[in-house]
This record gives structure tokens, C-alpha cells and sequence, in this order.
């Protein structure tokens, strides 16, 4: 096998480990009801809604809301799955999502999570999610579960994530995919007012995303519209890998050049 069928072979190697690996791609920053076509029909349980801002006129924001006059049950969710991919696979892609979660004075039994989940292509059933959490007590924790066990993480003065010492009011959240290793890791940002910055929760071998999610999720505790739990600025990356088709006329385009080349100097030399 010479050199160029080498190359060719590697390449071709390459985009077949990550070939299941879609990408999302796009955003959003639910500004207008076109926001509506970025997802795909809502999954809810019990009274959890999450709602666009065309619904009740709200603000430009992807809200979480129960709906129950009568109060909340033990369990209320929401999810919707994004609907933007694109079908080449990716060496690298991002899902980022900004999320306001304040202090809300849960007490015992409740609990308050707005996040994103993924899917596993090899275990469809298989969840791993990643989302910011409010607990009885005031707790604030930043929380990943995956199919290795739960990661959770708190910013405290004993143990600050990069320079903050506590959690604000608004934070962001990503999966940020490897498509090389298939890798999916999940980082968070504890202050997303002031630009990001993000810090590791978990890294997870062996992979492979599927669809993404953005759900909320409530236990015991009616949420209204006035609590401001919300997620905004959908914002996605993707590093694409070409289609091999690319690769085979990069390789050909560099053959003909060589042997125009090699003519060239033939003919000056004769």
C-alpha cells in the first residue's frame, strides 16, 4: 500500500469511530415563537411544563412551571428534545444552556432541578444528565448523574470552584463532547452574569450521545412563574468531520499535483 492509500485508510479509520456521533447544532434564545421549531413535541409527567415565551406572554426565557391548582405532586417533570443536528459526525461539539435557579425556601421533601440529559446510542435507555439542583436547607449543588454514579459539586469558601465561593442566581451548564475518545463531559459555571468560565463536575469513557434534552423537574412544590426558574441562550459548538468523499479528492487533488510536478521537472530535465 503506498503512501496516499495510508493516509486515505487512516482518515477513513478515523470517521468511522465517530460516525454515530451527530452534533447539535444551532441556538436559541427564545425571543420569538420560532423557538418552538429548535424542539421536538414535549414529554411531562404529572403538572411539570416548560413553556415558550409565545404561551402567556412571557419572557424571552424557556420556563419551568407546574400547572396543578390543587398543589404539586411527589414528582413533576418536563423535557424537551432538541431537534437541530447535523449528520456528519464531529471530533468535538458543546451543548450550553444558561439556567436561573434562585434561593427558593424549600423545605423538607421538595426540591427544584433544571438541566439537560442525553441519551446513550448503544443503551437508548440509558440517561445521563446534568443540571443545577436547590434543596431543603438553601442547598445550591451543581449535580451530574451517569451511568458510573452521581457527581455532585457545591462552591463554598472551603472548596471554591476556580474563584467563586457560592452560587449565583444564574448559572450555565454544557455537555461538551470528545469525539475522538468518545468522552462526554459535563461542566458548569457557578457565575454566568459575568461572562464563562467553566469548571469540570465529570468525565465519562465510552459514550456515545444521542439525543439532548432540556427538562426541569420538582419535587413537592408548586412552581410558578414568579419563582424564575428558566433556562436561556442555547448556545452549540461543532468541530465537523468532512465527508470521507473530501478526503478521497484531497488525497487524489494531492496525487495529480505530484505527478504534474514530476512531469515538470521530466521535461525541464530532458
Amino acid at each position: 500500500m503506498n503512501q496516499r492509500a495510508c493516509f486515505l485508510a487512516v482518515v477513513l479509520s478515523t470517521v468511522s469511530m465517530t460516525a454515530f456521533a451527530k452534533a447539535p447544532i444551532g441556538g436559541d434564545t427564545f425571543d420569538s415563537d420560532a423557538s418552538a421549531a429548535n424542539w421536538s413535541t414535549p414529554f411531562e409527567t404529572n403538572f411539570g411544563r416548560l413553556l415558550f415565551p409565545g404561551a402567556i406572554n412571557l419572557e424571552p426565557r424557556l420556563a419551568y412551571t407546574t400547572v396543578d391548582p390543587g398543589g404539586p405532586s411527589a414528582q413533576d417533570f418536563a423535557a424537551l428534545a432538541w431537534a437541530r443536528y447535523d449528520p456528519r459526525p464531529a471530533t468535538e461539539w458543546t451543548f450550553q444552556i444558561d439556567v436561573s435557579l434562585p434561593n427558593l425556601s424549600l423545605t423538607a421533601g421538595q426540591s427544584v432541578f433544571f438541566g439537560l440529559e442525553v441519551s446513550d446510542q448503544s443503551s437508548p435507555n440509558t440517561l445521563f444528565s446534568l443540571g443545577y439542583n436547590s434543596r431543603a436547607g438553601s442547598v445550591h449543588e451543581f449535580t451530574a448523574v451517569t451511568p458510573n454514579g452521581t457527581v455532585t459539586r457545591q462552591c463554598t469558601v472551603a472548596n471554591p470552584c476556580g474563584t467563586a465561593t457560592e452560587i449565583s442566581d444564574l448559572t450555565a451548564i454544557r455537555f461538551r463532547f470528545d469525539g475522538l475518545t468518545n468522552t462526554l463531559i459535563t461542566e458548569f459555571d457557578p457565575n454566568a452574569s459575568d461572562g464563562y468560565s467553566w469548571t469540570t463536575l465529570s468525565t465519562t469513557p465510552n459514550f456515545i450521545p444521542d439525543t439532548v434534552y432540556v427538562f426541569g423537574q420538582s419535587s413537592n412544590r408548586t412552581v410558578t412563574l414568579a419563582d424564575n426558574v428558566y433556562g436561556d441562550n442555547v448556545v452549540t459548538s461543532a468541530v465537523l468531520v468532512p465527508e470521507p468523499s473530501t478526503y478521497v479528492m484531497l488525497v487524489l487533488g494531492g496525487g495529480l499535483l505530484g505527478w504534474l510536478t514530476r512531469a515538470a521537472r521530466s521535461r525541464v530535465a530532458s
